[in-house]
């Protein structure tokens, strides 16, 4: 998260955001010359980032995050990797059980988190 990315984001790959926004009505195409000019990484941009606003994206439910909070949701990543690298669930604390190269907890379907040889979890910024 980035300071003015909306803190209703959740990543494409979801079909709403967290405030029932749909993501495919809000994905914008632009031409080349918009995106280098945005910051956009791609052409597809959405409002829920900051760069896809500054290619001319819209959203009327948009929150933008301040740096209070992209430094409390970097605190939260943190103690979550924390867990993991404990073999904890971030949401219950329950053991985390292995199946392969992933972890999942027995009492949380929504979390699993893919490790990496040898149980090693991945920090930001390694490869």
């Amino acid at each position: 998260m980035k300071i003015g990315d909306c803190l209703h984001f959740r990543g494409i790959q979801h079909d709403v955001c967290e405030a029932g926004v749909s993501m495919r009505t809000m994905r914008r195409v632009v031409d080349e010359a918009t995106r280098v000019a945005s910051g956009a990484p791609f052409r597809a941009v959405w409002p829920c980032l900051a760069s896809g606003r500054r290619a001319g994206c819209s959203c009327d439910r948009l929150k933008a995050a301040t740096a209070e909070d992209v430094e409390d949701y970097e605190i939260e990543v943190e103690t979550d990797l924390a867990f993991v690298a404990a073999g904890m669930c971030p949401v219950c604390g329950e053991e985390l059980e292995r199946r392969g190269n992933w972890q999942r907890c027995p009492k949380c379907p929504e979390v699993a988190v893919h490790t990496l040889p040898a149980g090693r979890v991945p920090l930001w910024g390694e490869e």
